[in-house]
């Protein structure tokens, strides 16, 4: 029986059932935020969203993604404070967001058990804890989705689901570059849904074309049927619909437009404040809080937003070079090791459902094995003409792409391929929502495998869709299954669950700060950040003898960040090298050994020399790299001969089970040596 129907009656276990759900969502997002050490990342983050709500503006700065997220975090320290508590647990509302959309987006009858596996999800945890755009980005885009999806029902209550859905989606552009992705991914699929309905369609599938949506026949996930635009134009109901999604663009772009015209360099702000009070102003023209009237303030927003695309497109161009540097390098199966380690079980029941899928029938099975045996195919020919000589037009798109038809290309392939088959399928079956979450999933892992950067928390984008395409795969399987069938899969989910929820723990206290949570691969050490707190506390404490934003800090080298968010109300110097005559006042003074050899005597008695680490990092994404480094090496140099996942996977299957189910590490961290002068 379906949760929305009307006959439907909550059993007494649901009030137990939904507290369990509450308290899996919740408590893990919000408990002991403090605890870890704030990462480089999150520490510049944090610092320019304090440099907002301290100054009234920001001036965006491209590495850092869009500026909505420094905005958003720097209203909320002007309410509550300036603390990484107050910007993650920020990051845990959007993951709130994200989480409930994703819901929204499940199979109806499934949803709350679907709900049990993603909710103790150890990859979407962590990154819901954590200072990064990632949960505001998929917060947005989820709602975005969820909107369009609702938006496309024929019901009239939903048209304003659609003008959410869009203002959501355009609004991406403010928030992460990423969305070059989402929207390539959409408009494939688009592409994609418009060539199915030229296909004939064979007998076996008993389908309907595809012009059965531009009739409103296609069934929305509750079980209504979509609207369609073009089949009621012209009536009342048509034109509203069509005002809520032309509204919805409309309020997106205007949202885009404001974040990046505020964020536009302070010269803009100066010269569209004189062209509003006029050039003969009294006071000196500054950027941050004008002492304007709400009138003159908005035209000052409207002459910026004229220039918003200046600062988009400066973004672009950033993202773009990035891109094209290839600035984090890594193997294009980069991400795989990083989903098995922390998503195993989903990712196995995921191939076992698809598996299953592909053997519900003859005819099914040979579409599988016929894709497969054409990846390979295509694989196979493309090795053969990069060695024979590529053609320009390819050589263009690997180097770009930074692809090669190596192992470890044709091992993603090989991923990719059944996820494809059955969002094609599901396509071919009208299930429109089910052939999206399967097109994303398979688009995610390849988009994220040749980004220009190899960098674990781009993982969180691969996962969303995988655990949404779980659900849709398995959703068919279990409306078969009999009373007996549905408490076996009620176990298993419980079983996924408690495995996540064990592996969930070493995320959140002190352990989420080791180099071996393959999650981040540069932690700030215990170390610098329990010498710092404890230096803070202790500055606070005397404050009636020397005020704390009088204290002097000296940060030189790379020990800026994130030293810099720590000590940003005192008098903080950054400097590349150590110099006697500039930090001879300062009480204390962080650097690399090498710089700050000279700046006092071994034996000066008026000072205390601690040494530590910055920050420990691991390099090695797999178990057994060197072993892949020198078969490259002993190889002939082509780039072809690289090894692909599963000949690492044969050696490493051991370590990779220790480092999964006994949380043992594999390599030696990095350390980043730093030394810590502090005036007796």
């Amino acid at each position: 029986m379906r949760l929305e129907d009307p006959k439907f009656r909550f059993s007494p276990q649901w009030p137990v059932a939904a507290v369990v759900l509450a308290a899996l969502l919740l408590v893990p997002r919000f408990i002991l935020l403090d605890l870890r050490p704030v990462i480089h990342d999150e520490s510049m983050f944090s610092f320019y969203a304090y440099v907002f709500a301290n100054r009234g503006a920001y001036t965006h700065l491209p590495i850092l993604h869009g500026p909505t997220l420094l905005l958003a975090v720097g209203n909320l320290f002007e309410l509550f404070g300036d603390s990484i508590v107050v910007a993650r647990a920020f990051i845990a509302f959007c993951s709130l967001a994200a989480l409930a959309a994703c819901i929204g987006l499940a199979p109806a009858r499934y949803r709350w058990w679907f709900a049990l596996i993603l909710f103790t999800s150890p990859l979407l945890l962590y990154f819901s804890r954590f200072m990064r755009n990632e949960m505001l980005y998929n917060a947005a885009m989820m709602i975005g989705m969820l909107g369009m999806a609702y938006g496309l029902s024929q019901s009239r209550r939903h048209r304003w689901w659609a003008a959410l859905g869009i203002v959501a989606m355009v609004a991406l552009l403010a928030i992460k570059e990423n969305v070059v992705f989402i929207y390539a991914a959409g408009l494939t699929f688009a592409i994609v849904v418009w060539l199915n309905r030229w296909l004939p369609t064979a007998p076996w599938y008993r389908l309907k074309s595809v012009t059965a949506l531009l009739k409103g026949h296609a069934i929305h996930p509750r079980g209504k049927r979509f609207f369609s635009p073009i089949a009621k134009f012209g009536n009342r109901s048509a034109l509203m619909t069509c005002c809520a999604w032309l509204g919805g663009l409309f309020a997106g772009v205007l949202f885009v437009a404001y974040i990046y015209g505020t964020t536009l360099t302070p010269d803009y702000e100066k010269n569209a404040v004189r062209s509003v009070v006029g050039s003969d102003m009294q006071t000196e023209v500054t950027t941050g809080k004008q002492s304007l009237g709400l009138f003159q303030r908005t035209q000052v927003n409207i002459l910026l937003m004229k220039d918003s695309w200046k600062n988009l497109k400066r973004s672009w161009d950033y993202w773009k070079g990035q891109q094209e540097q290839h600035r984090m390098a890594g193997a294009l199966h980069y991400h795989v090791p990083i989903l098995l380690l922390y998503e195993l079980p989903i990712i196995v029941l995921l191939y076992i459902g698809l598996i299953w899928d592909s053997l519900l029938s003859r005819r099914r099975f040979f579409v599988y094995a016929g894709s497969i045996v054409a990846w390979l195919l295509i694989w196979w020919i493309w090795r053969i003409t990069v060695s024979w000589g590529p053609p320009h037009w390819l050589v263009s798109v690997q180097e770009f792409l930074h692809l090669a038809p190596n192992g470890s290309m044709g091992t993603l392939g090989l991923m990719i391929t059944p996820i494809l088959t059955w969002s094609i399928l599901a396509m071919r079956q009208h299930r429109l929502l089910a052939a999206w979450v399967g097109w994303w999933a398979a688009c995610s892992i390849f988009q994220y495998s040749v980004a220009g950067e190899k960098v674990p928390w781009l993982a969180v984008h691969i996962v969303l869709p995988l655990y949404l395409t779980l659900a849709w795969v398995w959703a068919p399987r279990l409306r078969r299954f009999g009373r007996f069938g549905h408490a076996g899969a009620l176990i298993v989910v419980v079983i996924i669950s408690s495995i996540a929820l064990r592996n969930d723990v070493y995320l959140i206290g002190e352990r989420a700060a080791d180099p071996r949570e393959r999650l981040v691969y540069n932690h700030t050490t215990p170390w610098f950040d329990e010498v710092v707190r404890n230096r803070i506390a202790l500055w606070r404490e005397t404050g009636a003898k020397i005020p704390f934003t009088e204290r002097k800090v000296a940060l030189i080298g790379a020990s800026g960040w994130p030293g810099i968010w720590h000590f940003r109300d005192t008098k903080y110097q950054l400097s590349a090298e150590a110099t006697a005559d500039k930090h001879n006042t300062s009480e204390l003074i962080f650097g690399e050994p090498n710089k700050l050899s000279e700046l006092f005597k071994p034996d000066d008695a008026t000072i205390n020399t601690y040494d530590g680490s910055l920050r420990d990092h691991w390099w090695a994404p797999w178990p057994d790299e060197g072993k892949w480094r020198e078969w490259i090496q002993s190889s002939s140099g082509n780039a072809t001969d690289a090894p692909g996942f599963f000949e690492l996977l044969g050696s490493s299957m051991g370590k990779l089970w220790r480092y999964y189910w006994w949380r043992e590490t594999w390599t030696d961290p990095g350390g980043y040596p730093i030394r810590l002068i502090e005036r007796r």
